[in-house]
This record gives C-alpha cells, structure tokens and sequence, in this order.
C-alpha cells in the first residue's frame, strides 16, 4: 500500500482535511484513462476518500470533495469515476451512475483445454509493462469499448511487481500479442481470481484463460471480472458461470468540451442543443450545441438561441455522455 500511496502523495493528488494537528479527512485520484467507443480519454479515479465518524455530517467530505473536483479539473482531466459508499452523496456533487464493475462465480473444471494451437504465451513482468498497457489498449480500441479503464504504466509496472494483495497470495500474469491477463490463487479460499482478462481473438481468448484454470486441480472455484457482453460467456462450453457480484461505478465530466472531443461516437449525424448548470465547476455551465459526425463529437456554444426541445440537466451532463 505504501508504494502506491507515495507518488500519489509526491503529485499532490491526495488532499487532506486537519482540525488543528489532528487529520480528520482525505481524498485523492489516481492517473488513468477510460475508453469510450474505442478511444482512450485521460481520467482521474476517485478513491480514499475517508472522513472521521465525529465528524461526519458536518460538511468535511463536501468540502473535500469540491477541492479534489477542481484539483482534478486545473490538471486537466476531462472525466472522473469513482466507486461510490452513498449514491446521494456524489449525485449532489455531479456523479452519476454509469456503468457496473461484474464479478462471476464458476466451477473451475468449466474452463476453457490448454494447448490452444498458434497461440504463445509468456510471464509478463514488471519490465513488459508498456507492452501490457498497448495490448489491453489495443483491444479496447479494437472492441469500441465503453467503460473499461486503464492506469498509467508505472502503475501497470507495481502491479506486475507486486506478488499479492495479502501474504497468502500469489500472482500470475501472461501476454500474449493479442492480450493479457493476470490472476491471483487465494490459498486460503482455495480461489482463482481474475483480475483482468482481454483477448482480441477466440484463440487467445481460451488460451489465457486456460492457464487461470490450470490451477483448479487445486482451487475448484474461478472467480473473475467479468463484463456481461465480453466474449468469454461466447465460449463457454456449459452456462454455468453465474454474476455474483456488481457495483455500480459513476462518472462525473470535468471538463465538459475536452470530454466529448476525446470520446468515440457512432456513426451518426446529429446536433442537439443542451443547457447546462454545474454548480462546482462554472465553466461547464451554459448553452452548447452538442454536434457529432462520423464517429467525433464536438460542445460548442450555439450560434443562435436555444431550440425548444433543449435538453437540460446539471451537475456534469450526465444526459450527454451515455455511451
């Protein structure tokens, strides 16, 4: 935990609240990106945020809150997530709920025969970390993700170094040119988890996933992150994986034009007036004209007055941003 606190701490991303010499909350965000119709837009995850029981209820995490909002908005991220503990808390800040994080549950006998022809695999390390953040990268954009993130590669190089969350934890990672995964065999749950798995092919898709169930002589269970629409339920030879868990995670537009500009649109044409209050960061708020054209999208403010079927809405533009 201390090695990823320190350059957070060293970036000045952490913020703290003190009653005299006494730290009484803290807040911070990590550097990473999301993808959104298969482009990347730079994103800061909200995480750390912790108030005192005393001083609950007393404004410490609003105040926390609008100054981590506007840190992350002077460093120029167009977007924020986080994973919230109260949902009424964050809505009145601006974040809304806007996509889940999925675990399954499986036999473990149910994954996918070793031995995939044509595919190679290898350890990867903390020496491969860039070439792990282009193949995770490459597969979101070649998916037109919406929602799956990715941190920077120092980050990708701690966790490829780390062995485990906890002591009794051993972690395993492997690359292949058209994706990756990396997994955890929890010794005293007698438990795979996968962390994250991406493939580009079917092939490589059983491959990577085949070496996860080469341990479950061992660990009978296989739990995992796993999205409903990924192709890994495609290939199962029986449905017996079952969603044991979701979290719901929001997103909050920091920087509404540079947010829109980044992202990935259909393939359609259209233009739709918006209005929008946003009371923590004024520069969002306005008339703008959202236009998108092949596949790019652009906020600007209208030429002339506002349609009567404009759309409306605050804190963010959570209408505007559905993938």
């Amino acid at each position: 935990m201390r090695a990823m606190m320190e350059p957070v701490v060293a970036d000045g991303r952490c913020l703290g609240v003190f009653d005299g010499g006494h730290l009484v909350g803290s807040a911070l965000f990590f550097v990473m990106r999301q993808y959104w119709y298969g482009r990347a837009v730079p994103m800061a995850g909200v995480a750390g945020v912790a108030i005192a029981p005393e001083y609950r209820g007393r404004g410490v995490g609003r105040a926390i809150m609008t100054s981590l909002t506007g840190l992350m908005a002077e460093r120029g991220y167009p977007l924020s997530v986080l994973y919230p503990a109260t949902l009424v808390f964050y809505r009145s800040l601006g974040w809304e709920i806007a996509g889940q994080r999925y675990e399954i549950t499986m036999p473990g006998r149910d994954l996918f025969a070793p031995g995939q022809p044509g595919t190679r695999l290898r350890r990867a390390g903390p020496d491969d970390a860039a070439e792990v953040l282009e193949v995770v990268s490459r597969t979101h954009v070649q998916a037109r993700d919406c929602g799956p993130v990715t941190y920077e590669e120092s980050e990708i190089r701690r966790f490829l170094t780390a062995p485990g969350r906890y002591a009794d934890t051993t972690r395993y990672a492997y690359l292949a040119d058209d994706g990756f995964i990396a997994y955890r065999w929890q010794h005293r749950n007698d438990e795979v988890f996968v962390e994250k798995a991406v493939a580009a092919s079917a092939g490589t898709t059983r491959a990577l996933w085949a070496v996860a169930g080469s341990h479950t002589s061992v660990a009978e269970t296989v739990r995992a992150q796993v999205a409903p629409q990924d192709p890994f339920w495609w290939l199962q030879r029986e449905q017996t994986a079952t969603i044991a868990e979701r979290e719901g995670w929001m997103l909050r537009l920091l920087d509404a034009p540079a947010a829109i500009a980044a992202r990935g649109f259909p393939a359609v044409d259209v233009e739709v007036p918006i209005e929008v209050t946003d009371d923590l960061l004024p520069a969002n708020s306005g008339r703008w004209q959202l236009t998108v054209r092949a596949g790019t999208g652009a906020l600007r403010p209208p030429n002339g007055p506002l349609a009567e079927t404009t759309i409306r809405t605050g804190h963010g533009m959570r209408l505007a941003w559905r993938g």
